[in-house]
């Protein structure tokens, strides 16, 4: 199992947005095992082959981050 977690927080931890976490499956056999949907988790779970934050959820994120800050102002 190989995961990747990525975090958004100010330095003085007063500002923490959710986790991205990227997997290796859309729907691991680690979540079957114990009837877990991803989607219902209070983190943002992405997934590709390799369970990096590639070029493509990169962009999603800093559109995802964009839109987070727009809201807050």
């Amino acid at each position: 199992m190989r995961i990747t977690t990525f975090h958004i927080i100010n330095e003085d931890g007063t500002d923490k947005r959710k986790i991205w976490v990227v997997g290796q499956g859309e729907r691991p056999h680690y979540f079957c095992q114990q009837q877990v949907n991803p989607q219902n988790l209070p983190v943002i779970y992405k997934f590709n082959n390799k369970a990096w934050l590639l070029t493509g959820l990169w962009y999603e994120f800093l559109c995802y981050f964009n839109e987070e800050m727009r809201i807050s102002q």
